[in-house]
């Protein structure tokens, strides 16, 4: 195997929470008018015009679709009438960070931690829009109050191996990989991104382990270095 680059790939353990996810616990009606949860939800805001969380699905079932300007009018609409509910404003980070707006995330992510400074996800959101701005020690920082929060915030381990990667920390970096790999043991990005900081610090046998599982469970990558 070939030397790696110390340049590690950015993780593709990306927040499936820039996935947005419709309102939980949300009562479906079988009638037909119903036919997927962009009409649903526009029809809850035609019936029920005042009402916040109408606005907020339906701003999370366009985001859903793509239809990203739609999102933010949708979900600024549901802000304005309940301006104290944070998780709208972690709702809208994630549309701006979809749109690759970080600067614009990144004040919505602060506004939900303002509102409730217990809200691991925004922290995790916010820190995860420092890495891509390549603000590694915020993005530290954020996940590491994130995984204070949330011992079990597999994502937030996994976002913090990577910039702790980036900064050239491969030791912290394997650890943090580590403790998102106990909780989430079929992470394909961590296994390679663990595999490749364990060949920078040496560990040729680990990383070789870590570069096969990580072929295994479906990076090419790996498998490409494998054979090299």
């Amino acid at each position: 195997m070939t030397s790696i680059s110390t340049t590690f790939a950015k993780s593709s353990v990306r927040p499936l929470l820039l996935v947005l996810v419709l309102l939980s616990g949300a009562t479906y009606s079988r009638n037909l008018l119903w036919t997927d949860d962009l009409t649903l939800m526009e029809d809850i805001v035609v019936k029920s015009p005042d009402k916040a969380r109408g606005y907020i699905g339906l701003g999370k079932a366009y985001a859903m679709k793509g239809r990203l300007d739609k999102a933010l009018d949708a979900l600024m609409m549901g802000v304005s009438l309940d301006p104290k509910d944070y998780s709208s404003y972690n709702d809208l980070g994630n549309v701006y960070s979809l749109m690759s707006n970080n600067v614009k995330a990144v004040d919505n992510y602060s506004k939900a931690i303002e509102l409730n400074p217990q809200s691991d996800k925004a922290y995790y959101n916010r820190g995860d829009s420092y890495y891509d701005d390549g603000q590694f020690d915020k993005a530290i920082a954020d996940c590491t109050m994130a995984v204070t929060l949330n011992p079990n915030y597999a994502r937030a381990f996994a976002r913090l191996g990577s910039a702790y990667g980036k900064q050239g920390n491969y030791r912290q970096a394997i650890e943090q990989y580590t403790n998102a790999l106990s909780l989430e043991p079929e992470q394909a990005a961590v296994y390679y991104e663990r595999g490749l900081a364990n060949e920078l610090m040496g560990y040729r046998g680990k990383a070789m382990a870590d570069l096969r599982k990580a072929c295994e469970l479906g990076v090419k990558t790996a498998c490409g270095l494998l054979n090299e």
